[in-house]
């Protein structure tokens, strides 16, 4: 009896009713609309960061997260890279081992990331050689260093 006294008096002001009606159908497919497109820009972004720094996953020593020093590094061996390599479903392997250190110039000092890499592996992943400002990409027997433009 309560229903149909509720249906009745929705429709009795039938502009009204509509109006509403479509309102919230519009409030709820922008809402759906936005949410997925947030989604979507998320995942985006997720996927270049993870992409360009250390890659879907990365193996290291078991301690390094709790004391992060060099002194927790594992050992690279060929044997390492050839299972990694027959692993299914992975694109490229690039092993890294990083630092920080104080690089000073004049008066100025600032904070530098210091990474050591296989570059030929590490160009399949970052694309270094197309990212150069000036010079030429290092190859794993030269004893020279890339550096960024603003350092």
């Amino acid at each position: 009896m309560i229903f149909i006294l509720a249906w009745r008096n929705i429709w009795r002001n039938k502009r009204r009713s509509i109006i509403t009606l479509s309102s919230i159908a519009f409030a709820v497919l922008f809402a759906t609309m936005m949410m997925s497109v947030q989604r979507g820009s998320m995942e985006n972004m997720i996927d270049i960061s993870v992409k360009f720094h250390t890659g879907h996953f990365q193996i290291q020593h078991p301690d390094f997260w709790e004391f992060k020093s060099l002194d927790n590094s594992i050992s690279y061996t060929e044997d390492l890279i050839i299972n990694l390599d027959a692993a299914n479903n992975v694109e490229a392997i690039s092993p890294r081992i990083e630092s920080f250190a104080l690089a000073s110039f004049g008066t100025n000092t600032k904070a530098t990331l210091v990474m050591g890499i296989e570059p030929e592996r590490e160009d399949k992943i970052l694309n270094l050689s197309k990212k150069l400002v000036e010079g030429k990409m290092i190859g794993s027997d030269s004893e020279g260093v890339v550096m960024g433009q603003g350092l």
